[in-house]
């Protein structure tokens, strides 16, 4: 269905047209690679958005039009981060208060508030995959808690871990003092919980097949002072989960992603990814921003905020074909959405 449609469109562009500039741009860039691979990441922190389709419709634009000028086999990964802790509880969703006591567990250890599936994350996983799978899309979906837990990326891991200080560096530059002495680039998971701020660390990794993280935490008690208690703390097979300026190049390297798009508000995380890739002695892939889509009110729509347009409302409004074209006009303008 939208995979076809997205390849008519492809068909009825000139050579000329941003995909097909992508597409070029690729191609030169995986001169020297048997295969490539296109990536798209997903937050399932609320219910897929028509920006969340975006990515996906846009990239398999691109795709199509590298596969008019390349015999190399191509692959499309669609990538949830489910392994990130629940922040804030969604405005569009039931039991609102029973959420609120999963603040900091991982997403994918949430309880679903629709009383359907596994998890939260589940939940919003697969709405997303039924609407891309309804409509023919050509994709892998790859789950974070699945890639951690599975040690897919284990070795990318310890190689992480080989350079923290100098990861450390790039990513904090800029941040202050104590924001500084404070960050780990790697977030524990312990007792169910994503713990965010971890001041004191240090982590072990020379001569160790699994290298392990060292640190604090407080536990606070009632009519006591804060206890500090030393976590030992492995990084392989889902113990941690990096935090966002180091997951994305992480992935990108464990996965072998040659190209993907982000939104405006992701340049400076695509930049430090770049950087951290080089330092591993990975070539980063090509990235290609988009400019963001605004509610009524001219803000950023948001999963959390439930403020963007469900993308299987689109069909109460318009056409398969028309959203297509809407998709492809000038990703690199802002675009106002629907309120539902």
């Amino acid at each position: 269905m939208i995979d076809g449609l997205i390849l008519m469109v492809i068909h009825t562009m000139t050579k000329n047209s941003w995909p097909f500039l992508e597409a070029r741009a690729l191609l030169e860039h995986t001169e020297h690679k048997n295969e490539v691979v296109f990536g798209c990441g997903y937050g399932p922190s609320g219910l897929p958005h028509i920006g969340t389709f975006s990515e996906v419709a846009r990239t398999t634009m691109v795709r199509n039009a590298f596969k008019s000028m390349s015999d190399k086999p191509t692959r499309l990964i669609v990538f949830s981060d489910d392994m990130d802790a629940l922040r804030k509880v969604p405005e569009n969703v039931p039991n609102k208060s029973e959420l609120e006591k999963y603040i900091g567990v991982p997403l994918s250890s949430v309880p679903d508030p629709f009383g359907c599936c596994l998890s939260f994350a589940h939940h919003n996983n697969g709405m997303l995959r039924q609407f891309l799978d309804h409509n023919d899309f050509d994709y892998e979906f790859m789950s974070s808690t699945a890639c951690y837990q599975s040690g897919l990326f284990n070795e990318t891991l310890h190689l992480i871990s080989k350079k923290l200080p100098e990861i450390k560096r790039i990513i904090t530059q800029g941040y202050k003092a104590d924001r500084v002495r404070s960050y780990c680039p790697f977030l524990p998971i312990h007792r169910g919980l994503t713990y965010q701020n971890v001041y004191d660390w240090t982590i072990y990794s020379d001569g160790l097949p699994d290298p392990f993280l060292y640190w604090f935490k407080n536990e606070r008690t009632p009519g006591q002072i804060d206890d500090r208690q030393d976590v030992v703390t492995p990084i392989f097979n889902g113990n941690v989960k990096c935090q966002w300026k180091l997951d994305w190049p992480m992935r990108w390297i464990a996965l072998g992603i040659d190209y993907e798009m982000h939104g405006k508000d992701l340049i400076d995380s695509s930049q430090i990814g770049h950087k951290i890739c080089k330092l591993l002695g990975f070539r980063p892939p090509i990235n290609f921003m988009y400019e963001l889509f605004l509610d009524e009110n001219g803000e950023k729509i948001s999963k959390s905020r439930g403020n963007g347009l469900d993308i299987t409302e689109w069909w109460k409004y318009s056409t398969n074909e028309i959203l297509s074209f809407y998709m492809f006009a000038n990703p690199r303008r802002s675009r106002n959405c629907i309120l539902k």
